[in-house]
């Protein structure tokens, strides 16, 4: 295993802790040729049970060759230093905020 593959397991695992007490559910995938980590929001899910807002998430590099979280689709969740504020953003996409009455 090459180094930068070792750092992005890394640093997908240091995601998936900080993602372990907010109400996903994140799963490391490392059976692909990048790393992977699938989050799911396991509260939200249709009749037969499935989840309905999942997320697929490697680590890549901005124009500037710094290591980010990304979106499978490409958009960045912000640079891998910054844990805080990507599990924000992963939260904010997988969850449905409850309306007060």
């Amino acid at each position: 295993m090459n180094g930068t593959r070792r750092d992005a397991i890394a640093r997908l695992d240091a995601l998936a802790a900080r993602l372990t007490a907010s109400p996903l559910t994140a799963d490391r995938d490392d059976e692909q040729e990048l790393p992977l980590l699938h989050v799911t929001n396991p509260h939200l899910v249709d009749v037969r049970g499935k989840a309905l807002l999942t997320g697929t998430i490697l680590v890549s590099h901005d124009h500037h060759d710094r290591p980010v979280f990304c979106w499978s689709d490409g958009d960045m969740l912000g640079h891998v230093d910054d844990l805080a504020s990507a599990a924000d953003k992963v939260l904010v996409a997988l969850t449905v905020a409850e309306e007060v009455a």
